[in-house]
């Protein structure tokens, strides 16, 4: 006989705003892929592009070995800096990824890391 069993899961992948899923994860490498392509549509070169990449690129693997301890912490810091970082961006005329990062911030930063 089949059960039906409630299962939350988080689904992770790229930012394709056409699968929806109620808990969605942006893996890094999707992040730093849209932050270098929205970037590059903006002519920016690619010496730039590569410091701004990993600019992101530290911002979020400081949460990647983070300790339950401070889990709150870090993920407060790296929101106000990926915050910060989208300021930047606007700032500077790249307003494709201020808008990357206002749509998808709840999906960048690890959801499992959030609930902490």
């Amino acid at each position: 006989m089949k059960e039906n069993h409630d299962i939350k899961a988080t689904v992770v992948g790229d930012a394709d705003r056409r699968l929806s899923f109620e808990e969605r994860q942006i893996d890094l490498i999707h992040v730093w892929r849209e932050v270098n392509y929205k970037l590059w549509q903006h002519g920016v070169d690619l010496e730039t592009r590569k410091r701004y990449v990993n600019e992101v690129k530290g911002i979020l693997l400081r949460l990647k070995n983070s300790v339950k301890p401070d889990l709150k912490s870090r993920i407060k810091k790296a929101e106000k800096t990926l915050n910060e970082f989208a300021e930047e961006m606007e700032s500077k005329g790249y307003w494709r990824v201020t808008r990357f990062f206002r749509k998808h911030k709840k999906n960048v930063l690890p959801l499992c890391l959030q609930e902490a």
